[in-house]
């Protein structure tokens, strides 16, 4: 009985102590994986990027095509060869960005144990290699997809 007061105990404070949860949501776990996979496949190539989208399967049991079941991933989302050199809102190289602006949600649980649901703005997922080199998951808003695209020059990927 004390062992299970001491647990509920413990649990009470860490949601009293933390503002919220935050849920992970199927996109952002997709470009979280395709990260990782970018990361190894550029470290086994001699920091070449991948050029399709089979170039990945290795990486991921089932391949791309499992991870992204849930999102219509190759579909969802356009590997860019060679990646697309930009320089606003910042600098970078973009590899991998979906290719429809959508409202991506939050899940999180509030401090008071309540699930709540955050609706962002319309914006991108995308893969940067990032002014130091290193392969980031980032979210452009509209905008900031806009200025990408004008500063590198290219047309928005369809």
């Amino acid at each position: 009985m004390m062992r299970g007061f001491i647990i509920f105990l413990t649990f009470a404070l860490w949601v009293e102590s933390s503002y919220a949860l935050t849920v992970r949501t199927q996109d952002m776990q997709f470009v979280n994986y395709l990260v990782i996979g970018i990361k190894l496949y550029e470290k086994e190539h001699g920091g070449a990027s991948p050029d399709k989208w089979s170039d990945l399967d290795s990486y991921f049991d089932g391949g791309v095509a499992q991870v992204a079941k849930y999102v219509q991933g190759k579909e969802r989302y356009a590997l860019l060869s060679p990646p697309i050199s930009f320089s606003e809102p910042f600098e970078g190289e973009l590899i991998i960005v979906s290719r429809r602006a959508f409202n991506d949600v939050s899940h999180y649980l509030e401090r008071s144990g309540k699930l709540g649901l955050e609706i962002g703005p319309l914006g991108h997922y995308a893969v940067v290699r990032t002014q130091r080199g290193d392969i980031e998951q980032h979210w452009f808003t509209e905008d900031e997809m806009a200025k990408v695209y004008t500063s590198a020059g290219v047309p928005k990927v369809a």
